[in-house]
């Protein structure tokens, strides 16, 4: 529906879900995947009835957006071959993660984010004690988690934010952009890495909501910054903080082999 809608609406869900629903005579879950990226809807692909490309904006392009994803899911679910779904098994995570980012401090000391302070410990593992906000703290952390479930020859990868496909499918940018923040830093585990069967699933948003997961080696919140650009990119103006990969990724490998261990 666009950026400037201000209607409450399902928007192009919605309507994949409905369209799948009359298919195949059953209920429908839409999950978001690894929407960091900035994954918008694709320009100059939707089209009216002559011919001619649509903008974002109307319900008109929403339902013809919605439409055609549910025709790629159907073409996926069409082609797709059976796979063991038992035994059930589940590994959980609870970390904390550092709020480097002063919007989200202030916003919550505002109480326009509804969260839990938590002091930082400088160990994800360690839960820091609650934050009084009337007394002044040092570094600040808020609780979330990770989680991997297995059903039979499937794997399932819950992320609670907007993760990076890079994070994802493990194809990052060779070579680094030299005006990254820290371009020496070491990769983060990816979900493919991870899978042991090579059939897998990823939710984002699972759980929780902590903003964009950027690889650390992307960073750039410093001028100068990355690609020539004027000011820093929109990815970062929304994130926790650069560490926020790295212990998500780290911690989601942990869930993982706990799953192994119990195979």
């Amino acid at each position: 529906m666009g950026s400037k809608n201000t209607l409450v609406t399902a928007d192009f869900p919605g309507v994949t879900v409905d369209w799948l629903k009359k298919k195949y005579d059953c209920p429908v879950v839409y999950v978001s995947g690894a929407v960091g990226g900035l994954m918008a809807p694709p320009d100059n692909r939707i089209k009216d009835d002559a011919g001619g490309i649509m903008g974002d904006g109307s319900f008109e392009y929403t339902r013809r957006l919605g439409e055609e994803t549910a025709r790629l899911a159907s073409q996926a679910i069409e082609t797709a071959t059976p796979i063991q779904l038992t035994p059930l098994d589940a590994a959980v995570k609870q970390i904390a993660l550092p709020v480097d980012n002063k919007i989200y401090r202030l916003a919550r000391q505002a109480g326009v984010l509804k969260r839990e302070g938590r002091v930082w410990t400088g160990d994800p593992d360690k839960l820091g004690e609650v934050i009084d906000d009337k007394k002044p703290a040092g570094d600040v952390a808020m609780v979330t988690e990770v989680s991997c479930l297995r059903l039979g020859e499937l794997t399932i990868f819950n992320v609670p934010g907007e993760l990076y496909p890079e994070l994802v499918y493990g194809t990052f940018q060779e070579p680094v952009d030299p005006a990254a923040d820290f371009p020496e830093t070491a990769l983060e585990p990816t979900v493919v890495s991870l899978a042991p069967s090579g059939k897998w699933m990823f939710v984002g948003l699972a759980c929780d909501e902590v903003g964009y997961i950027i690889p650390k080696r992307q960073w750039d919140e410093a001028p100068p910054y990355c690609y020539g650009r004027a000011k820093s990119q929109y990815g970062e103006v929304n994130s926790c903080g650069p560490e926020t990969a790295p212990i998500l990724m780290k911690s989601l490998a942990d869930c993982a082999r706990q799953l192994q261990g119990k195979r």
